[in-house]
């Protein structure tokens, strides 16, 4: 089961689906998985880590959330015109 969790995790992750749940979701899942094993832990708080930084900041641009409309844009920040990143538009 935690393999399938984690693998499905990881493709909304990618695609940006309901960005904040799943990271969410498996931060609690790591966090179980560390303390209950014998194994390294390293690794798992690293992608905790990263995880961390997912919940607060929520999706990208390019996620599919905001395309959805899961996730609207923040208060005060503005929605880039084409949906790229600004130094993409801007040829930086």
């Amino acid at each position: 089961m935690g393999t399938v969790g984690e693998s499905v995790g990881g493709v909304f992750l990618v695609l940006g689906l309901v960005s904040r749940l799943t990271a969410l979701s498996l931060t609690v899942h790591m966090c179980l998985g560390t303390a209950s094993a014998d194994a390294g832990t390293e690794l798992p708080l690293r992608t905790v880590a990263a995880l961390l930084v997912v919940l607060p900041a929520g999706p990208g641009p390019l996620a599919l959330d905001r395309v959805l409309g899961v996730e609207a844009v923040a208060p005060g920040r503005r929605r880039p015109a084409s949906g790229r990143p600004s130094a993409v538009r801007s040829g930086v």
